[in-house]
């Protein structure tokens, strides 16, 4: 079993807050386990940005 320890990819270094750049970002851990801390982190923030932006456009 791998722990986050054991993959060592670096945290984005200011807060992500725009969609198209945490796509871009996860696109380099695509292939990473789930204990990839920054996966885990763009993971989260995905989920995030793309109800913000569900919601901008449907006037919400």
């Amino acid at each position: 079993m791998t722990t986050r320890a054991e993959v060592d990819h670096p945290m984005p270094s200011e807060p992500v807050l725009r969609l198209e750049v945490a796509e871009e970002l996860m696109r380099a851990h695509v292939d990473c386990p789930q204990a990839c801390e920054a996966k885990h982190y763009l993971t989260a923030i995905l989920y995030w940005l793309r109800a913000k932006s569900d919601s901008e456009f449907s006037g919400g």
